[in-house]
């Protein structure tokens, strides 16, 4: 099934700048000297501005995919595991707030009458929720500038 959200260049066009806010990332792993995470945010930011360039179903999409959700599965089962349990707990959270975008952009996307516009709105928090967990591992497994323990 052809991706419909490139039938609409507003829609891709929205998502497109949306994916580029992963330099947010990787500034972030840069900064906080991860130089694996700088790896994965670079590799999910290219393959990301070229899937949303031209967003239709085929290779470009699969990688983007691939790419996002084994990297996402990477920092919750390996990295997050050394944050400081309230940095771990939001971790988690921004995470699931993302499978959530997830669903819902999906949803509304595979209707009977699909709504693209609420549908890339949804896939853009997915985006902005994504970087902001990439903010707390990285600053928690990093140099720390957040104070993450509570006494």
């Amino acid at each position: 099934m052809k991706n419909q959200v490139s039938q609409n260049p507003e829609y891709s066009s929205r998502l497109f700048w949306s994916s580029s806010t992963t330099i947010i990332s990787v500034y972030s792993a840069w900064h906080n000297e991860l130089y694996f995470g700088l790896a994965r945010s670079i590799i999910v930011l290219l393959t990301s501005l070229l899937y949303w360039s031209n967003p239709v179903d085929g290779f470009r999409r699969k990688t983007d995919m691939v790419c996002a959700n084994g990297f996402i599965s990477y920092q919750l089962l390996v990295t997050a595991q050394d944050l400081p349990l309230i940095a771990r707990t939001m971790y988690t959270a921004s995470a699931i707030a993302c499978i959530l975008c997830y669903i819902n952009a999906r949803s509304y996307g595979r209707r009977k009458n699909p709504n693209f516009d609420l549908a890339s709105k949804w896939h853009m928090l997915i985006h902005i929720f994504g970087n902001m967990g990439n903010l707390i591992l990285f600053d928690g497994v990093g140099k720390k500038y957040i104070s993450w323990n509570v006494q």
